[in-house]
């Protein structure tokens, strides 16, 4: 099914005197537009399993290097928030001076600050060249 914006036209601000197809056949570029009328019952009538389906490719996961990249996430998506929920509780355990508990989530958000910017510069050099490594990978 055509869609607006699948269209060169479809955000164009010009004059539509100026589209040669509108100059030559006015009536066929106005049939080639639906309306948002269309577009929705289309999107209404399918159950969201059938819409999640469309839009996720589940053959990816047939590829080891991307089950195990996917399962990975998965599990660091876990784990993530362990160290800031438990840091004051573990300095507790150390014997660590109640005014000075918060050090070790402070030294993780300053670190965190920190590594965002180096990773960051060293993610711009020319010389670091992760595009190429990534599908050298993937295609050996």
């Amino acid at each position: 099914m055509p869609v607006v914006l699948s269209r060169k036209d479809a955000v164009y601000q010009g004059s539509l005197h100026n589209i040669p197809f509108y100059n030559e056949d006015t009536e066929e570029y106005h049939h080639q537009m639906i309306t948002t009328d269309a577009i929705t019952e289309s999107v209404t009538k399918k159950s969201f399993l059938a819409l999640l389906g469309e839009q996720v490719d589940f053959k990816l996961l047939k590829d080891a290097a991307f089950a195990l990249f996917a399962v990975s996430n998965f599990f660091t998506s876990l784990g993530f928030n362990v160290p800031y929920n438990f840091a004051n509780d573990l300095a507790g355990d150390a014997n660590v001076i109640k005014d000075h508990r918060h050090w070790p989530l402070m030294s993780i958000g300053i670190a965190n600050c920190f590594g965002r910017v180096i990773i960051g510069l060293l993610g711009d050099q020319k010389w670091v060249n992760t595009y190429e490594y990534f599908f050298i990978e993937i295609t050996n």
